[in-house]
């Protein structure tokens, strides 16, 4: 009978412990996203490596190899995203808001493999080569944002995503900001006199899907390559450790 009762006082705390657990990472609340916007390494060096990545894609029309093969930067193995997958990737889908690719042309080479300031090295000069542009005329840019959609999402998880942006143009800078969330990140302004840019999405997840609002307002949006990485929240470690040694005192008293 003891030994009965004590198992049942172990389990309360067990899941008293789940249900604090379960409060501290917000299951079931909808927190917004936080956005940084910054400039982008030429080499690479300040894409985030924290948390498990999920995927790394760099955009391409291309269909052979070399153009097609992985490429590496800051650790970060980045695969190939070719135009065709633009509605089928299992990852993510990247298309405007109509359901159609960003634009009529789909991915557009930079006409000199990297941007002016800074230059990129080794596999950044492949992965920022080309890139998808959103469309260009005011009225599709306030109808027509492009989007993309994240797949597989966990609810309640936390994540890191990370957006790569330059552009080719040497005479214009071309503006745009992501909205995720409702939240409007910073303007990501572009040109080839200017630094690549790293957009920087913190998010929890509502839904297995979230949608990315990708919005040009000068010119045309530029998005190069992406990367998503499963952060587990600090005060989770936490958590199980105070509950293991809730469990332990309990069996010993």
């Amino acid at each position: 009978m003891q030994r009965n009762a004590d198992r049942g006082i172990i389990m309360k705390g067990f899941l008293s412990t789940i249900a604090a657990f379960a409060i501290a990472l917000g299951v079931g609340t909808a927190e917004a996203a936080v956005i940084a916007v910054g400039d982008l390494a030429g080499d690479g060096s300040n894409i985030s490596t924290t948390g498990t990545l999920k995927w790394a894609y760099y955009f391409t029309n291309q269909t052979t190899a070399p153009l097609t093969v992985d490429r590496t930067a800051n650790g970060i193995a980045f695969k190939a995203f070719k135009q065709s997958e633009a509605g089928t990737n299992s990852d993510l889908t990247v298309l405007i808001s109509s359901g159609a690719p960003w634009t009529t042309v789909g991915f557009e080479n930079m006409s000199n493999g990297a941007a002016a300031t800074p230059a990129f090295t080794g596999d950044m000069v492949q992965i920022m080569q080309e890139y998808w542009q959103t469309p260009g005329s005011g009225s599709q840019q306030a109808a027509y944002p492009g989007r993309i959609t994240l797949k597989n999402l966990v609810v309640g998880g936390e994540y890191q995503l990370q957006l790569l942006h330059a552009s080719n143009s040497a005479t214009t800078t071309r503006t745009s900001f992501v909205k995720v969330q409702g939240t409007d990140s910073a303007t990501i302004s572009l040109s080839k006199l200017l630094p690549a840019q790293l957009t920087t999405v913190t998010f929890t997840a509502s839904a297995t899907t979230l949608d990315v609002d990708f919005r040009a307002t000068s010119g045309r949006g530029y998005l190069n390559a992406a990367v998503l990485t499963a952060v587990p929240e600090p005060a989770s470690l936490g958590l199980i450790g105070l509950g293991g040694v809730a469990l332990l005192r309990r069996r010993r008293a």
